[in-house]
């Protein structure tokens, strides 16, 4: 790799992790409390993003139909990612709790905080134009994805953690319908279906609310991963991370040489999105259905860490 092409990645991957970084210090200080942080997560989650994906969703001039090989090389790298996991899982010989978050680590990236500012910034170089396309293909993207990683996390949570029961289904449905990300993008497509267009003080509105969301969502981030971390599961939690951040693009790499065409652009897209280190939201929902909420941290905090060279390194290989 040349000092050109190195530097290009580092502009890239560091404005991310430097954030990561400054939220992990701002809450190691004491800058950033608790309650403050509990307070950012929730304005991310129901407001920030829903209002962001709304916005963009409602106005988007591409569908669904331009970025289904995209969702496919993503799935696909998810689908490796928990058979591997699965196999490894049994080799190791986890309890139940245990196996749950493993499973959910090695799969769940954090693809809307991480993926979207991470294709932006590849392309940034390239003028608002192509920023505004690269952000449609990936909240397009994301909108499928979502109820996707959702499913498929409360399925081997709850199959792992406890019998799977004629309430199972109702109990997903339930969880399904409540999610605000879901919730905005069936909002945004009735929108669109309905109005050629959105008026010009709520489109300016949801911009800048855009504008805020992905920063705050960054350093909570880190902020979360301070108070979450848990470092007595490392070397459980070092295998998850590896499956995590590179198996998963292993495989992606491999569906998109083999089995799809697609353009540049996409195949980067997907590549981050599976390069992305595991989603702080899967320490939630580890604690809510019975996983070991300890392991989970601690995929989340060493997922992070290997993430920025699973990130380079998938930059230089489609660079």
């Amino acid at each position: 790799m040349n000092a050109e092409a190195l530097q290009h990645i580092l502009n890239i991957i560091s404005p991310i992790f430097i954030m990561i970084g400054l939220g992990a210090a701002l809450k190691a200080w004491n800058f950033i409390t608790d309650d403050l942080a509990e307070g950012l997560n929730k304005l991310v989650f129901w407001v920030g993003i829903p209002v962001f994906l709304f916005y963009k969703i409602a106005a988007a001039e591409k569908s669904f139909s331009d970025v289904l090989n995209l969702y496919y090389v993503v799935m696909i790298g998810v689908g490796v990612s928990i058979l591997a996991a699965l196999l490894l899982s049994l080799v190791l010989k986890l309890d139940r709790p245990s196996k749950a978050a493993f499973l959910q680590g090695s799969f769940r990236g954090n693809i809307l905080f991480i993926g979207l500012p991470l294709a932006v910034f590849t392309f940034a170089d390239q003028g608002a134009g192509k920023i505004e396309e690269i952000e449609e293909l990936v909240l397009l993207s994301i909108s499928l994805l979502t109820p996707s990683f959702n499913l498929i996390a409360i399925f081997l949570l709850v199959s792992t953690t406890s019998k799977i029961d004629i309430a199972f289904p109702a109990r997903v449905v339930k969880r399904l319908i409540k999610n605000p990300i879901i919730i905005s993008v069936l909002c945004g497509l009735a929108y669109a279906q309905v109005f050629d267009s959105i008026p010009l003080p709520v489109e300016r509105s949801c911009r800048i609310i855009g504008q805020m969301t992905l920063p705050l969502a960054i350093l909570s981030i880190g902020a979360n991963i301070v108070a979450s971390r848990g470092a007595s599961d490392f070397n459980t939690a070092f295998l998850a991370s590896l499956i995590k951040v590179a198996v998963g693009p292993a495989a992606g790499f491999a569906a998109i040489y083999f089995l799809f065409d697609m353009q540049y652009e996409q195949q980067v897209i997907a590549m981050l999105l599976l390069a992305c280190p595991t989603a702080v939201s899967s320490f939630v929902i580890a604690e809510q259905l019975g996983a070991n909420k300890n392991l989970a941290a601690a995929i989340i905090v060493v997922s992070s860490i290997l993430a920025a060279g699973s990130t380079a390194g998938v930059l230089y290989l489609l660079q």
